[in-house]
């Protein structure tokens, strides 16, 4: 008789516990559907904010910095208000402004029809941007070898 009511005790206290476990995983991660996966790139540390003029400095951006590998985990959810994303790439290549992110072309001089300048947003910063498929409120990020931006927006 004893030795059931330990099974029967062990059984519901497994039962709780993975009731627990499923419920203890973050809701994000069961409400987010899945829009497009974004392949862009950056030599250096990104930092994405979550409204599209924002600036860099934003609370609440998402800073990615590469590890030794150049590599990071994907990042947490970061709420966004648009589809449009704006992210800044701090290039870490000594040729920087030749880095293709780093070049903005003007139109519409008499002497040059088209003139090309660096954009440079503050101590290195490049501002870009990235399109999310419509309906998107959520991305995650990750950094990886071959200056891979991975962006994933997520519905």
């Amino acid at each position: 008789m004893k030795h059931y009511h330990w099974s029967a005790i062990a059984v519901s206290a497994l039962s709780i516990l993975s009731n627990l476990a499923f419920s203890a995983l973050p809701s994000a991660a069961l409400e987010h559907k899945e829009l497009e996966k974004m392949t862009d790139r950056c030599s250096g540390d990104v930092i994405i904010v979550p409204t599209y003029n924002a600036p860099l400095t934003t609370d609440g951006s998402l800073y990615l910095k590469r590890d030794r590998s150049g590599n990071t985990d994907f990042s947490d959810y970061l709420r966004v208000d648009d589809r449009q994303i704006r992210w800044y790439c701090k290039s870490n290549s000594s040729y920087s402004a030749l880095d293709p992110g780093a070049w903005r072309i003007k139109l519409g001089t008499i002497l040059s029809p088209v003139q090309v300048k660096v954009a440079i947003v503050k101590d290195g910063w490049f501002a870009e941007r990235s399109r999310c498929p419509a309906g998107t409120s959520h991305i995650r990020a990750r950094l990886g070898t071959d200056r891979l931006l991975r962006i994933v927006c997520y519905k």
